[in-house]
């Protein structure tokens, strides 16, 4: 039956899914117990008895900036662990099609090129949630809970007359995820987190999970031949009243809702035809044969990718006439409705938007903001940039080579890269990357006649 190939395949990316979390996990882990290592190895070259409140200070801001760091490694571990996975996920659908009529129409195939565009976003931006809150928020609050936390300990432990060393093996105790909190703990610091990275890895498996169902759910909703998803929850003790009542439950794919927090619930799906079935009546439609069901399906959601939008330009089979391309639409359009584009551009072309877009960022940045904050979102932006104008590319070896030699950076190695190589300080450095983002290669604008 098809149906099994085809859940063979999801299962396949589900596991993909579970491989994910694990490892993301780990290395959010990894991450807060290597600070906690090396804030304990400090404290034990102290003198207990010399502490000063000033060594606590230096202590908070040397933590706050490594959480700093932390939340840049976290937010681009997640994007880009999503990515691949929306990517399995609609590639799965579109292989499984492709395995059984090889000549599927342009505009079947798209469909599932700008599903895995229009995931992408929903998911990083919040789309796909009632709060509408974007992923880059929910770490950043996450990350300045933890850094306040660190003020907070301070303060408390100073209103409870605690000595100096006492408060630093307090925020050694803090700092350390493996390290209980007991009732004596929630009393003194009851507004703290009681486990530092907790809420960081719950957040990125929660992510990569809905990602993966989000995904399923949408590319299902546009599978002509996909009438339904089952729940299937996990049947230990662990498993909540919820994803219980959930089980075994058939949905439309357009209903399904997304598992709750930290889930990790799977599906299998529902057709009502076999594999034969489904390969020969795509063949006959591809051949010109009438069928009401295929063309409401193309009526509903296939002319979204032909050009039906006086914006951009007519295709010729596969690619675009780029001679006919109006440059000055082309480098303002937004990157999430540039489906078409994808790995079809010229390196001229490609660097016309990269660079508009680069020199546009002072005006999408909050000048109200401290210079640090500002030089952060400049920094966000110019690397997405980037990474946007890579996708764009039709040289994709060319990006692989880029990727490898010229890959993005956090902020914090910029910063430190920028101290060590033009001697600045650290405001200095930030300063300079404020300044900068908008600067791009001037050598490679001339190879490609825009200077």
């Amino acid at each position: 039956m098809a149906i099994d190939s085809f859940n063979k395949l999801m299962k396949d990316v589900e596991n993909k899914r579970n491989k994910s979390m694990s490892s993301v996990s780990k290395k959010v882990r990894k991450l807060y117990k290597d600070i906690a290592n090396d804030y304990l190895k400090e404290l034990s070259r102290a003198n207990k008895n010399s502490l000063r409140e000033r060594y606590l200070e230096d202590s908070i801001k040397y933590l706050q900036q490594r959480y700093d760091a932390i939340g840049e490694k976290l937010e681009a571990e997640i994007a880009s662990n999503i990515d691949i996975i929306i990517k399995e996920t609609t590639d799965t659908q579109l292989s499984f099609f492709s395995s059984l009529c090889v000549d599927l129409k342009p505009h079947f195939t798209d469909m599932f090129t700008k599903i895995h565009e229009d995931v992408l976003r929903d998911v990083i931006s919040g789309e796909m949630y009632k709060d509408k809150i974007n992923l880059s928020k929910r770490i950043w609050k996450d990350i300045d809970k933890t850094k306040g936390d660190l003020e907070y300990v301070l303060s408390r432990g100073l209103a409870e007359k605690k000595g100096t060393y006492e408060i630093a093996k307090d925020l050694e105790k803090y700092v350390n995820p493996k390290v209980k909190k007991d009732y004596e703990w929630s009393k003194i610091y009851p507004k703290s987190k009681k486990t530092i990275d907790y809420n960081a890895y719950r957040l990125a498996n929660t992510y990569i999970n809905h990602a993966y169902q989000y995904a399923a759910k949408k590319s299902c909703s546009k599978n002509p031949y996909i009438t339904g998803m089952k729940w299937l929850s996990g049947h230990g003790s662990r498993v909540c009243p919820i994803c219980s009542d959930r089980d075994g439950q058939i949905y439309l794919p357009k209903d399904i809702p997304l598992d709750h927090a930290n889930g990790r619930c799977s599906f299998t799906y529902v057709t009502e035809k076999d594999l034969e079935d489904i390969g020969a009546e795509l063949r006959s439609w591809i051949d010109g044969e009438e069928n009401e069901k295929l063309d409401n399906w193309f009526k509903k959601y296939g002319i979204e990718f032909l050009n039906n939008d006086k914006d951009v330009d007519k295709w010729e089979g596969e690619e675009y006439n780029e001679s006919n391309t109006d440059v000055e639409k082309f480098i303002r359009k937004d990157f999430s409705k540039m489906g078409r584009y994808y790995k079809k551009c010229s390196d001229s072309l490609t660097r016309k938007w990269y660079k508009w877009n680069d020199e546009n960022i002072p005006n999408l940045i909050d000048n109200y903001e401290s210079m640090e904050l500002q030089a952060k979102q400049a920094h966000r932006l110019r690397n997405i940039y980037r990474t946007h104008a890579r996708e764009l590319m039709k040289d994709q070896e060319l990006r692989k080579k880029l990727d490898k030699e010229k890959p993005n950076i956090s902020f914090e190695d910029l910063v430190d890269s920028k101290m060590k190589r033009k001697n600045k300080s650290r405001e200095e450095a930030i300063e300079d990357i404020l300044k900068t983002a908008t600067k791009t290669n001037q050598e490679v604008n001339k190879s490609l006649g825009l200077e």
